[in-house]
């Protein structure tokens, strides 16, 4: 049974295919196997998915230190130094501003600007998920990190082990999956199967552009509701509500 909050896991994935196919040999198990982290790896490039955008991952900034890689070890997750958003230091109220390494390197190419009591005010791209802050001096503390992370490669199969994939979308997923694997196998389902998956993965990528909360309710809304609702900007309707109370 799929897990309540993180729906189907890899073994249950796999099992799935090989049951809908047919095939229980060691060798097409092996290519499912091979190809669940591939495939996942895929359906994330797809799209720009809500569920790969992570807000607030702390990174430890220690004095001295101007350069730190994004993966597990540092901020628990893997991003790329060009999917990084927002870096800010909730200590000093800093939002640190992005700008190119060579902008650091004309700045500081001793790379000793800064002090104890400093605070960070730059950053940089430094390679695929490394960055570079500015100055290299600084007081020790946590930066914040806003940004979309890379899924982990899926490098065993298990029941205990999910895709980065979350349960509303996995249906997708594992359709996309089976496609594959009826490829594999030289069936002539392969086609239609594929486009299938790609019809649900589009069903899901509108699912996952439709961010409700940023979207007024398409109706006619009283005046007094039309004060609070958090988007009137005309300070017209405010004035009628408030001197109808008189």
């Amino acid at each position: 049974m799929p897990s309540a909050t993180q729906g189907f896991s890899t073994l249950e994935i796999v099992n799935r295919v090989i049951n809908y196919i047919g095939n229980n040999t060691m060798d097409f198990q092996t290519y499912i196997n091979e190809s669940l982290p591939l495939a996942e790896l895929r359906f994330c490039k797809l799209h720009d998915w809500s569920f790969l955008r992570k807000t607030g991952l702390s990174l430890t900034i220690p004095n001295g230190t101007a350069e730190y890689t994004l993966d597990s070890t540092t901020i628990g997750h893997y991003m790329s130094a060009e999917d990084v958003e927002t870096i800010f230091h909730e200590a000093s109220g800093v939002i640190l501003k992005r700008v190119d390494l060579n902008q650091i390197r004309r700045l500081d190419p001793e790379t000793n600007d800064g002090s104890t009591q400093d605070d960070p005010l730059y950053w940089a791209p430094a390679g695929d998920n490394r960055i570079r802050i500015w100055p290299p001096r600084f007081a020790s503390g946590t930066l914040k990190i806003d940004g979309k992370i890379t899924p982990p490669v899926i490098t065993t199969v298990g029941g205990n082990i999910f895709p980065t994939i979350i349960p509303r979308y996995q249906e997708s997923f594992i359709e996309y999956v089976l496609a594959m694997a009826l490829d594999h196998e030289n069936d002539d389902r392969a086609s239609s199967r594929k486009s299938e998956a790609l019809t649900l993965i589009r069903t899901d990528i509108q699912d996952d552009l439709r961010g409700l909360s940023q979207v007024e309710n398409a109706r006619i809304r009283s005046l007094r509701e039309a004060t609070v609702d958090g988007t009137g900007e005309s300070l017209d309707t405010y004035y009628r509500w408030l001197f109808s109370s008189f």
